[in-house]
Order: structure tokens, then sequence, then C-alpha cells
């Protein structure tokens, strides 16, 4: 989640950043049917097809981090699994980092894909397998893929960052002391290329589409990847799935990757991880305040409070012995 400053829409911004790319002029009106949650994502086209203007400010997202995720997914692309497809702007490049009135942006732009997403859905075994199924592809592809180079963080390190953000604020203590339980077991599970890699971390109902056609599965949304086990992938996407279809799902996933066999020992141990980095996201968020905020600010604030209270009680009722 970005910070609260970033939520408003700056269709200047965009028109000014899009010219970058080949773009139909008179697609920028649908740059109104814009949102904006980790990125400001503006919806145009490219000679009658769908695609998005993705931007973020470097000060939160620097270009050697975006190159990353569009160097991973070119990957999958390369070897068959249906990723987001970057496209390269009229200079060759597929990140363009501009100075602007508001400040140096970064933007990419990526195609749209056919189908609709899982949510949209009405889930039923079939696209539950298909849906285990397609992130067992991308674990296995992860599992061979070189990360030597890549600037994405590991899940420890983002612990780490957990901690130095939350650390000077005594009202986060608790979560500072479930940091401080959580790392070294974390430190203790083994890397093994089988069971460790670059996971997406994001991989919920609405970033997975069915092209019903085609029976093709596309993902996007490779913007929180990051450096861990594939059971918290895994977990995550089970966890969004709910109770039911689940076993459709796994039976998806062992076709293609095996789930390891220390996964409902791991899953509480990666669920507390989630928890602890999701609201660490959401105090920085809201960390900032105004005078006269708009009706919809207060209101998210009001919301991201209320969760902020709820997650720290999860935390605390599943602290790991």
């Amino acid at each position: 989640m970005e910070k609260l400053r970033y939520l408003f829409e700056n269709f200047n911004l965009a028109e000014m950043m899009v010219k970058h790319w080949e773009y139909d002029e008179e697609s920028v009106k649908l740059f109104r049917n814009f949102r904006i949650s980790s990125n400001a994502i503006y919806p145009f086209e490219i000679h009658g097809k769908a695609h998005f203007l993705r931007l973020s400010p470097d000060s939160t997202k620097e270009v050697g981090v975006i190159e990353d995720e569009i160097s991973f997914t070119k990957y999958l692309r390369t070897h068959g699994f249906d990723a987001v497809n970057f496209i390269a702007s009229r200079n060759g490049k597929l990140v363009e980092s501009c100075e602007t009135p508001w400040g140096l942006y970064n933007a990419s732009v990526m195609e749209g894909v056919l189908g609709q997403d899982l949510e949209e859905l009405e889930m039923d075994a079939s696209i539950a397998f298909e849906f285990g199924s397609s992130l067992g592809k991308l674990h296995k592809l992860s599992s061979t893929y070189d990360v030597m180079s890549s600037n994405r963080m590991h899940c420890i390190d983002v612990l780490t960052w957990c901690e130095n953000y939350l650390i000077d604020f005594p009202e986060h203590k608790e979560i500072i002391d479930a940091i401080e339980l959580l790392k070294p077991v974390l430190k203790a599970l083994p890397k093994v290329r089988t069971q460790y890699g670059l996971i997406h971390y994001d991989f919920d109902l609405d970033n997975v589409f069915l092209d019903r056609e085609s029976r093709k599965i596309h993902v996007i949304d490779f913007d929180d990847c990051m450096m861990s086990w594939y059971d918290m992938d895994v977990v995550l996407s089970l966890d969004k799935l709910g109770n039911a279809h689940q076993d459709s799902f796994i039976r998806g996933y062992n076709s293609h990757y095996q789930l390891s066999s220390d996964f409902e020992r791991l899953a509480p141990i990666f669920r507390q991880f989630t928890l602890i980095y999701s609201y660490t996201r959401i105090v920085r968020s809201i960390e900032e305040k105004w005078e006269n905020e708009p009706a919809w600010m207060i209101n998210l604030r009001s919301k991201f409070a209320s969760y902020l209270i709820k997650t720290k009680e999860d935390i605390k009722e599943n602290i790991l012995c």
C-alpha cells in the first residue's frame, strides 16, 4: 500500500509520462478509470488494445527494483508462463525515469490480459485446480531462475525493514516483540533451491485471469515479488481461496511442483510474517496527516485504523513459541 499522499489522481502526470510510449491519444480519456494502491495504474490503448501505465515515485520504488520484476516476468514468458508483458517505450526502455513537477517518477507500461480475474468468477473445483496449477508452474520456473544479481528483498530483510520502521513508535512494541520471535525461526529454515526462491507474494484471485475460450491462465502484478519460501505463496493463495476447493488447488499445484512435506508446520509461520508485513505497510501509509483531508481519505484512514487494531490482535494471538 502506497502512502496516502500518493493516492490522489494525477491525470497531468499520467499524460506527461505516457508520451514516452506510443499511444492512442483519444484513449487518455480512459485515465478516469485509474486505480491506486501500491502504484498508480492508468488504463489507455495502443492501436486499440488495452494497456496500463504504471507510475510510482522513485522515493518508494527505485528503477532497479522495477527492472528486476520485469526481468523475472520476461524469464517466465520466455519459458511459456503467461505472466504480464511489459512494453518498451519509444526510447526502447522498459522503465522510464523522469523528473516531473511532482518529483522523480518511474513509469512502465503493461499489456492488458485476456479473460476475467478469478475473483469475478464463481469458483469451482476445475478453476481452483487451474489456480493451483499456475502457481506450481511459476515455482517450478522460479527454482531455476538466476537470482544472484536481483535487487529483490529477502523476506528476513523485509522483517528487518518492518522492525526498523516501527521501532521509534512505542505503540507498536508488541509487533516488535513478535518480529524478534519470528526472525530466528525464519533464519533456521533451510534455503534450498527446491523450496526457496523468487515468489509472487500476491498470487491473489484478482491477479490471476482465466480466458475461458483458450482455457489459459494469465498472471499479473509481480510488484511484491520477493525472495522467500515457495510455501509462503501457497499459504497466501489458499487463504484467499477460502475453505472450499483447497484440495483441488493443491492437486493442481502438485501436478507441476511438489508442496513441501513441512507445509502444515510452516503455514502459521508464514501467516505471521504476512500479518506483520501488512501491518507495517499500513502504518507507513497513514503516518502522515494533513489538515482538511478529503472525506475519502478520512474514511480510508478510519478503515486502516480498524484494520491495524484487528491485525495487532491476530499477531498477538499467533505468537510463535
